[in-house]
């Protein structure tokens, strides 16, 4: 992969002997960087992309049943998570690295190519796209809430990327692009989070032209992700937080099982398909700076966390100290991580 001057080497922290955190008494919720997260505020200057009457293979029964199955509250978490992703955007983006330049390597882009980055939030993976497509291309950064597509578009300005437009598109409804318009997709750690993935990719299948790509990233099991994992699973055993979602339905580790990627592009009508699986780390400073991340990128832990007293508070971080302690490296914690990727052709 051709390197860019916007493209960040990736992490790669020694390892020294483990030494024991200390856990320091936290500020409360109202006190703490990022939280609680702003209200929500309609930016200017974007296109929302509304569903139309294109003709798709997808049956007027199924998009129907889409709708009616889009989660209510999903938009407002977005909304309010925004401003934590824009806030750890440096970091998420050095960490992730592995997983964007596999992913950039499998659609090969082009000078003068069209490319949309599906669900992008705040646009990482396309960005890297956008330089390798100049001349004459364009990508196109999407996301259903407004206030991704704002913090994307800082970050397009700090990286002084120009050949990129911003759309408002919710990818649980027929995509509002032309059939065989684009060269490439790319969607990580979206479809999964889909009401149905499957439905999306086959959506995804006729915005493509012939010989295009498609490259995607989902998550592997809780087990292999306790960066993420461990901090819900500490919250619901303490009865903080309730089971979230239905078995079988969207998720972040809905899309786990081995195989699961390649039985929905073969049912969506892809062909040359590839999946693999990306290890790599998330390194945090101490027990403090893993859940700050946490209550940034997620409102269902920052709403937690707003609700905890100072001691129940203090149990829960006792408890990812007895996890960190296993991922102590360099005087922080590295926690290993681990995506599935997947690239197809039309």
């Amino acid at each position: 992969m051709r390197s860019g001057p916007a493209l960040d080497a990736q992490l790669r922290p020694a390892p020294r002997p483990a030494s024991r955190h200390q856990i320091r008494t936290p500020l409360p919720p109202q006190s703490r960087p990022g939280h609680p997260f702003p209200a929500r505020v309609i930016p200017r200057g974007l296109a929302p992309a509304t569903p139309t009457s294109h003709p798709t293979n997808l049956g007027t029964a199924r998009v129907r049943s889409r709708l009616l199955r889009m989660p209510l509250d999903s938009r407002d978490r977005w909304a309010r998570a925004a401003a934590g992703w824009e806030a750890r955007a440096d970091w998420f983006r050095a960490a992730t690295m592995p997983v964007t330049t596999w992913m950039i390597d499998a659609i090969q882009p082009q000078p003068g190519q069209q490319i949309l980055d599906l669900a992008a939030g705040i646009g990482d993976v396309g960005f890297f796209a956008a330089e390798l497509i100049e001349p004459g291309g364009e990508l196109t950064t999407s996301d259903f809430v407004p206030e991704m597509l704002s913090a994307a578009q800082r970050r397009a300005e700090r990286l002084k990327i120009t050949n990129v437009r911003f759309r408002q598109m919710d990818a649980n409804l027929p995509l509002d692009q032309p059939a065989a318009s684009l060269d490439a997709v790319l969607c990580r750690w979206g479809y999964m989070l889909l009401n149905d993935g499957e439905s999306a990719l086959r959506d995804t299948r006729r915005v493509l032209k012939q010989d295009g790509t498609v490259a995607l990233a989902a998550w592997t099991g809780p087990e292999d992700n306790l960066w993420s994992s461990a901090p819900v699973k500490i919250l619901h055993d303490r009865g903080i937080i309730e089971p979230e979602g239905e078995p079988g339905g969207p998720g972040q580790f809905a899309w786990a099982r081995e195989g699961e990627i390649e039985e929905h592009l073969e049912s969506a009508g892809f062909v040359d398909n590839r999946v693999e699986s990306v290890p790599f780390q998330f390194r945090f400073s101490d027990v403090e700076d893993w859940w700050a991340a946490q209550v940034q990128t997620s409102t269902r832990s920052a709403d937690a966390d707003a609700q905890m007293d100072t001691p129940t508070r203090q149990a829960v971080l006792a408890d990812m100290a007895d996890i960190a302690a296993a991922f102590e490296q360099d005087g922080g914690i590295v926690i290993p991580a681990r995506t599935w990727v997947a690239a197809a052709t039309v």
